[in-house]
């Protein structure tokens, strides 16, 4: 009996092992990791909502990419100083996130 349970033990463990593998190689989403970039990149000025948030993993580096609405009277050296920031602050928040590519996008907001 307990040799079953042993053996049941590790099929649970190879299961779990296993699918976590599987979705790293398939480049799924961690849907937490999304949700903290979008919680993190709304809570800066000039960010007027977030959306097309993209993540891989690679080794043990996260990559992210992501669409960034703000005011279209923003200039170029504003636009750029906030997504600058936002970049930072992301990379400085998020263990292993190594790369974060914002796209700003104008809105009349």
């Amino acid at each position: 009996i307990v040799g079953i349970l042993i053996g049941f033990m590790i099929l649970m463990i190879l299961k779990e092992t296993t699918s976590a593998l599987w979705f790293r190689l398939m480049d799924r989403a961690d849907l937490q990791l999304i949700k903290k970039i979008e919680n993190i990149s709304k809570s800066y000025e000039g960010v007027a909502q977030i959306h097309d948030i993209k993540t891989r993993f690679s080794g043990q580096s996260w990559f992210a990419e992501l669409h960034v609405i703000m005011n279209r009277e923003y200039t170029i050296e504003e636009s750029h100083e906030i997504t600058t920031k936002l970049q930072e602050g992301l990379r400085s928040k998020i263990q292993n996130l190594v790369e974060v590519t914002v796209y700003p996008i104008p809105c009349d907001h």
